[in-house]
């Protein structure tokens, strides 16, 4: 957690924000969350349940890797829309994921690789912050609607990309995507409170 606290400090010395920070580390194997910031609720009007978040946090998704664990990120997402984001058809983000399971050094050698590259790190990166940030439900009670909040509200995290090893890609993944990829098995009752 040094690391964090050295990024939170140049973040602060560079930004000019200290309130909180967002790291996100996607690699062959795991994808790797770190945050900085208390992230209780924004409103009163939400309830808290659980246990305190800390000030800073990391966590190690270990089946949300780009080679090694593929096939595991490849089963939570929706391959459609993700391929579609990406612009690219199903069949060249299959290959892609065909190719990059079997050859795990193999660095993407065309557009068409490197889109799907990306566009799979992001969903890796999407998924990972889903995770390591809350959630709120919406509960209906005789005195009508609450919130409830669990994990940290992280709504206007700055993001830093960052990158395990050597590149995986060309390029560092841009902004956190503006509409998440459909994620498997997450109730239609809670939304993940990271917004962009």
């Amino acid at each position: 957690m040094r690391s964090l606290s050295a990024l939170r400090a140049t973040w602060a010395t560079t930004s000019g924000e200290e309130d909180c920070l967002l790291v996100v580390d996607v690699g062959g194997a795991t994808t790797d969350v770190y945050s900085y910031g208390w992230g209780r609720p924004a409103s009163p009007d939400i309830v808290y349940r659980g246990l305190p978040e800390p000030l800073e946090k990391r966590t190690v998704e270990a089946d949300l890797g780009v080679r090694y664990t593929l096939a595991s990120l490849v089963e939570q997402m929706d391959s459609e829309a993700v391929a579609r984001d990406g612009g690219l058809t199903t069949a060249q983000l299959e290959q892609w994921v065909s190719t990059a399971t079997g050859d795990t050094a193999r660095l993407p050698a065309s557009p068409v690789e490197q889109a799907a590259d990306t566009v799979l790190a992001q969903a890796a990166c999407h998924l990972a912050v889903t995770r390591h940030c809350g959630n709120l439900e919406e509960v209906w009670t005789p005195q009508g609607r609450v919130l409830i909040q669990q994990g940290k509200d992280q709504p206007k995290l700055p993001s830093w990309p960052g990158r395990e090893g050597r590149p995986l890609t060309t390029r560092l993944l841009g902004p956190f995507p503006g509409r998440p990829y459909a994620v498997r098995g997450m109730p239609a009752s809670c939304r993940a409170i990271p917004v962009s």
